[in-house]
């Protein structure tokens, strides 16, 4: 059985408490800390032999502060998670019940923004003009300053975008802007279970061989005329992410994502 494990709270066994969220971005980050170290560059082909620790101490050689751990307790609303989860521009959040009297915290599981947008969406009605509305009309998505890339494209390039940009998937388009893929940065875990990792020059086409096929949620288009009922229905019965928009000839157009939705329901 294939698995899908797009983050784990880590838990510090000294501390007695969770003290982060280990994601794909901290390999994405890891594999970018060696490339651009070259005197380094051998670790990269032993990761697997290397302690987490390891990865957070290049955190703070590298000067960046450690992020306050960001949590929530079973008592907490859904309204709550999610604005939390909005505003702070973050997917996943822990639910974490403190131990009281010297007792050690206790992790109940994880909650992520698209499980908020599915409850949200079988459990509350939006009123129905909103429903009906085309995509053009509500402002929601990214359509200026879109990051893409080639075929041709070395992935470290795109390894950057995620980082620099602050987004989780690249959508490929040929040299007429028509779409082909998207590489999301969770594809980049798949270099790793194939050791190609240490290679990150490779262009985004070798990339894409890489992914498990059964596990990748496809690429999914919209277009401006589709209504925000259309889209709510995509993305509560589907594993999805994001939708990329598209126009009639499949040129990329936008990115909407599953933040975009959810910040746009808060604020209905």
């Amino acid at each position: 059985m294939l698995l899908e494990i797009r983050a784990a709270p880590l838990w510090d066994s000294t501390a007695q408490k969770v003290v982060g969220m280990l994601t794909v971005t901290d390999f994405v980050n890891i594999l970018r800390h060696y490339y651009y170290a070259p005197e380094e560059a051998p670790q990269m082909g032993k990761l697997e032999e290397q302690q987490i620790q390891t990865w957070r101490d290049l955190d703070g050689r590298s000067g960046e502060k450690s992020k306050e751990l960001l949590s929530v307790s079973a008592s907490t609303s859904i309204f709550d998670a999610a604005t939390i989860l909005v505003n702070h521009r973050i997917h996943r959040l822990p639910i974490i019940e403190k131990g009281e009297g010297g007792a050690t915290d206790s992790v109940l599981g994880v909650i992520s923004q698209i499980k908020v947008l599915r409850y949200i969406a079988t459990q509350f009605q939006l009123r129905p003009d909103v429903l009906r509305r085309p995509l053009r009309e509500l402002g929601i998505g990214t359509f200026s300053n879109l990051a893409t890339a080639r075929m041709d494209t070395p992935l470290i390039r795109v390894l950057d975008m995620f980082v620099n940009m602050r987004i989780s998937a690249v959508p490929i388009v040929d040299e007429s802007g028509v779409l082909l893929d998207v590489y999301e940065k969770f594809d980049v875990s798949y270099l790793a279970r194939d050791g190609a990792h240490t290679n990150l020059n490779m262009p985004v086409s070798q990339a894409l061989a890489h992914r498990i096929e059964d596990l990748f949620e496809g690429v999914q288009t919209c277009t401006m005329s589709d209504t925000l009922s259309s889209l709510f229905d995509a993305m509560r019965t589907q594993s999805i992410h994001r939708l990329v928009v598209v126009d009639e000839n499949k040129h990329l157009q936008g990115i909407i994502s599953v933040s975009d939705v959810l910040a746009f329901i808060l604020s209905a």
